[in-house]
């Protein structure tokens, strides 16, 4: 997934990315390579998913002047067979609203367009994001969308088309978290900037969350470009599913905490004090703090998107070749193997899937990255063989070995 990143940061390299700028200071890339991302979200690309009417209104908002325009403004109701309504997009209000100025916000773009699903899927495995998604902002010429503000992720921005003046402040929240205030009570003071300029076409802009920023069209141009939006795992995350899962593996995380504790005036009294120390000492102590692992590990893997670029590719191969087939695990895809004397599990993207504990060693071996034969996993016969390995394609954990395996691909 390492070849994704180095692209789009070209021409740093990953290790100066990771030293100097990651969650620390604004990186600007001028490539003076307008076509730089076409392979990836050409500029027409915008108008062909428009016109599919595939983007739910949840999914996008009107920005005019650092303001939300009303829902009901680029909206209408459609009533469906029982009666019921629900709003969907009105494009002719949509272009109307651009064309006096508003700009188009497409939240998600990476569940709409396969080539940057395939995108966000190799920076995923890159940065292990909590969250990591796509958006698409198209901007008039001369017009500002969003207000100054900060946000409370890393952001990756990729220039695609026009130009776009931005200005930088010094960080409101430094390392700012995710249940933090992102909006400004009052303009950045004049001493706090940090640093202005223009992106152009093919340029990439990363900004570590907490630095406050705002950006316009400039004159004469309209602007297009992607920000993909990185929530990496932190420790304050860690610590959080720390306590949640010694609460439900340990009754006294869950106990009513004493009414003295609640008053202010009240020393903590040496009892309390004790507990206190005790639970705290509990949950840095071994099994419960291996346990947070563990969740935090399966809640990422089953919080992806799965994989599904050549799937049925790969099950009409290894329908006509059966045991002969040869397979291998999709490159970048997180999963968890675990289980008890009866079970096995694969915690893998959107779902977890079971078998009997004897599959053990056979799902090892699917999994480890070695090409193997449909029909001859370990411990199994060769007609099990072939329907475990159906099953993996199917949950988009293994490919084909014969095909080139894009990472992640599209969905």
């Amino acid at each position: 997934m390492s070849d994704v990143l180095e692209r789009l940061l070209a021409p740093v390299t990953i290790g100066q990315f990771r030293s100097d700028h990651a969650g620390r200071r604004h990186l600007r890339v001028h490539r003076g390579d307008p076509h730089y991302y076409d392979a990836w979200f050409p500029a027409v690309a915008l108008d062909a998913l428009l016109a599919a009417v595939a983007v739910r209104p949840s999914e996008l908002e009107l920005m005019h002047g650092g303001a939300p325009v009303p829902v009901e403004e680029f909206t209408r109701l459609r009533t469906l067979r029982k009666g019921e309504r629900e709003r969907e997009l009105d494009l002719g209000r949509v272009f109307e609203h651009y064309a006096r100025g508003a700009t188009i916000y497409i939240d998600r773009l990476d569940h709409h367009d396969a080539r940057i699903a395939e995108l966000c899927r190799a920076l995923d495995h890159a940065f292990t994001c909590s969250l990591l998604k796509a958006s698409v902002l198209a901007t008039p010429r001369g017009s500002q969308g969003f207000a100054v503000h900060f946000d409370t992720h890393d952001v990756l921005v990729l220039q695609i088309a026009g130009r776009k003046q931005w200005h930088l402040h010094e960080a409101a929240v430094p390392l700012s978290a995710y249940f933090q205030e992102y909006r400004l009570a009052e303009p950045p003071p004049a001493h706090s900037h940090v640093d202005s300029f223009v992106l152009a076409p093919g340029d990439l802009l990363y900004m570590p969350r907490g630095l406050v920023h705002e950006a316009r069209a400039v004159d004469g141009e309209p602007s297009l470009h992607i920000t993909i939006s990185l929530a990496v795992h932190t420790w304050c995350e860690y610590l959080e599913t720390l306590v949640e899962s010694a609460a439900a593996r340990d009754e006294r995380f869950a106990a009513e905490l004493p009414a003295e504790l609640l008053d202010a005036a009240a020393a903590l009294p040496v009892e309390h004090a004790e507990c206190y120390a005790a639970l705290l000492s509990e949950l840095l102590d071994g099994p419960l703090a291996l346990a947070a692992l563990d969740d935090l590990q399966r809640g990422f893997a089953v919080s992806r998107r799965a994989a599904r670029r050549g799937t049925l590719a790969d099950l009409d191969a290894l329908a006509m070749a059966e045991a002969e087939a040869r397979l291998a695990a999709r490159p970048g895809v997180p999963h968890v193997l675990a289980g008890d004397r009866e079970t096995v599990e694969v915690v893998a993207p959107e779902r977890t899937l079971r078998w009997p504990a004897s599959h053990r060693e056979a799902l090892r071996c699917a999994l480890s990255g070695e090409v193997f034969p449909a029909g001859a996993l370990p411990g199994l016969a060769p007609r099990a063989s072939v329907e475990l390995a159906r099953s993996l394609i199917a949950a988009g954990l293994v490919v084909g070995a014969g095909r080139p395996a894009v990472a992640g691909g599209g969905s």
